[in-house]
């Protein structure tokens, strides 16, 4: 990475803390010493199965998933975009895995922080300790929403995804999105045509 390229991740390490807390001058001061920088190149896996996920994720730039295999079949258990902080939440706070893994579907810039560094941080300032729960509720809201997505037909979970997360269509492989939906390719090809013959007759009825 270009030196020049530092001090603009920094910043957007900053802005994605300032969604969630409004840090001091100190408290970055702080982070910026425990934060690790990494870039991925595609396909390059982060976590491998078997490995304890020790540390949280800042995905500046690029995506990255959680997926597993199981009886020679895939299973994406999400999709992360810039912006985004995740871990493998199993794995980091039961310190065992899960075989879960974690790779690059893009070139990707990350910032490592790890559980031991965390569990100092939220001892630092109320404004980290906030930060994190924040995230420790986000994890628990996607588990249950995943849980009643999974109840949907593929043709809504299909819908949902391109209404929800546009950008990853045409982005991502679509045999990843089919796995992300808990669909084989073939059946997401399946749905991905009802869904233009969908959006063909809502525009011939536009009423509602």
């Amino acid at each position: 990475m270009a030196e020049t390229e530092i001090p603009f991740m920094f910043d957007q390490l900053k802005e994605r803390f300032d969604r969630d807390a409004k840090l001091s001058q100190k408290d970055w001061s702080i982070l910026v010493q425990y934060v690790k920088y990494v870039e991925l190149q595609k396909n390059q896996i982060l976590l491998r199965p078997g490995e304890i996920a020790n540390y949280g994720i800042f995905l500046m730039d690029g995506i990255l998933r959680i997926c597993n295999h199981y009886e020679g079949r895939e299973y994406t258990r999400n999709i992360f975009t810039s912006g985004d902080f995740f871990t493998e939440s199993g794995s980091f706070f039961s310190n065992q895995s899960f075989g879960f893994q974690i790779d690059a579907l893009e070139d990707s810039k990350v910032f490592l922080l790890y559980k031991t560094d965390i569990q100092f941080l939220e001892t630092q300032s109320a404004e980290f300790a906030n930060f994190f729960r924040k995230q420790i509720e986000r994890a628990l809201i996607f588990l249950t929403k995943k849980v009643l997505e999974n109840q949907k037909t593929a043709l809504e979970r299909f819908l949902e995804l391109r209404k929800l997360r546009p950008s990853l269509l045409g982005r991502v492989p679509q045999y990843i999105l089919a796995s992300y939906l808990n669909l084989t390719p073939e059946a997401y090809s399946r749905i991905q045509k009802q869904a233009q013959d969908l959006d063909l007759d809502q525009e011939k009825d536009p009423s509602p």
